[in-house]
């Protein structure tokens, strides 16, 4: 059944919006360059008195006489590694990376940051998706009982934090895109409130609201406050079995709690809560469990009426589109209570539009669809009456 188009509109930003403008900002773009220009000018220096290395490791490698073993087929391949550090002048620093980009297991002989190292050695199912893979950590320390652990790996999980807000800060510098205003505009006609929540820390978004009228919520903060940075499904049953624990360490770093340190959750909620209805765009956003809580406010809402999911312009088939979208829709499914609103719901691959609109003939079909896809609105006839 068509519904009248929304006056209010929600508009959910993701990573994907600021990697449409060219920009470095996923986890595997940051993991690149922490390895490439931190760890491994660390290594290079390594008489350098941080904490970075383990200090029994350190000693070992400003050794000369450690370093007395003819490398062979039967030596270990962390000595392997320390005559490469050892003998680390500029001219074998390429040989270093080469061979630790090999063999990044090798870190955790180096790295003081374990989960770090982990992440590094691929021990997750997808290897640098920081917050899922911390949340991995949380439930085998759990299920192992081994709460001697949680400590540190807080103490890691918040060192990386650090780093990719240091990363995001001095490393991304976001510039305006020639098409995206566009379609913006065209997105937000008719609209009378738009509501942007920002799951983003850097300002792209700000790039465009000099010319469009809408409110930019950072619901998880910005480079320039505390930012929000762990895991945020607090309906799962292991999430239940943390708190029963009764170690506040296990929570340290779940989103609820984060929340409630500022005023952004706040601010966005009520942004929404204003709107009798709603309709939701989402651009760039994966729609994964990490936002689970927030996004099932927002999304299996009464209140919500029609979610759309724009296509990846970068993806250049459209079998890799619909793939694509397909994904979003079984993350959608864990987060919808009931399949039956979920259908209703969700504009279908067919409808759906790339952003920004790749073409003229694109536009036209947007147009076209919005037609088919909304109950126009009557209008009140006005009798005149001759006198």
């Amino acid at each position: 059944m068509k519904k009248v188009k929304s006056k209010n509109l929600v508009v959910i930003i993701g990573n994907g919006f600021d990697r449409a403008h060219g920009l470095n900002t996923s986890y595997n773009d940051f993991s690149d360059y922490y390895l490439n220009e931190v760890i491994f000018n660390k290594i290079i220096n390594f008489n350098d008195k941080s904490e970075f290395f383990h200090i029994k490791h350190k000693e070992r490698l400003i050794k000369p006489e450690y370093i007395r073993y003819q490398i062979s087929e039967g030596i270990a391949e962390e000595r392997k590694l320390d005559k490469f550090i050892f003998n680390s002048k500029e001219k074998n620093k390429k040989l270093i990376i080469e061979y630790l980009i090999n063999h990044k297991h090798m870190l955790k002989h180096i790295i003081s940051n374990v989960f770090l190292a982990k992440l590094y050695s691929n021990s997750y199912a997808n290897w640098f998706e920081i917050e899922q893979a911390y949340f991995t950590e949380l439930k085998y320390i759990l299920n192992g009982k081994r709460e001697g652990l949680l400590k540190k790996l807080n103490i890691d999980f918040q060192e990386i934090k650090n780093a990719f807000k240091d990363y995001l800060g001095s490393k991304i510098k976001p510039e305006e895109k020639t098409g995206f205003f566009n379609s913006f505009k065209e997105h937000f006609k008719k609209r009378k409130q738009i509501a942007i929540v920002n799951f983003n820390y850097t300002k792209t978004i700000d790039l465009y609201n000099y010319r469009l009228n809408f409110k930019n919520y950072h619901i998880h903060g910005d480079i320039n406050s505390e930012i929000i940075f762990g895991y945020g499904d607090d309906t799962d049953e292991t999430y239940n079995e943390m708190k029963k624990t009764k170690n506040i360490e296990y929570l340290r770093f779940f989103k609820t709690f984060d929340y409630l340190k500022t005023t952004n959750y706040r601010s966005t909620l009520n942004a929404i809560e204003i709107f009798n209805e709603y309709d939701v765009l989402v651009i760039g956003h994966s729609l994964d469990t990490t936002d689970k809580t927030i996004l099932r406010t927002i999304l299996d809402n009464d209140k919500c009426n029609y979610i759309e999911l724009l296509k990846r312009p970068d993806l250049e088939t459209e079998k890799e589109k619909e793939e694509a979208h397909f994904e979003l829709h079984a993350n959608l499914s864990r987060i919808f209570n009931s399949e039956k609103d979920l259908r209703e719901k969700v504009i279908s691959f067919e409808w759906s539009v790339n952003f920004p609109f790749l073409d003229d003939q694109e536009y036209t079909n947007f147009i076209n669809r919005e037609k088919e896809l909304y109950k126009q609105p009557s209008k009140t006839s006005v009798r005149v009456i001759n006198r």
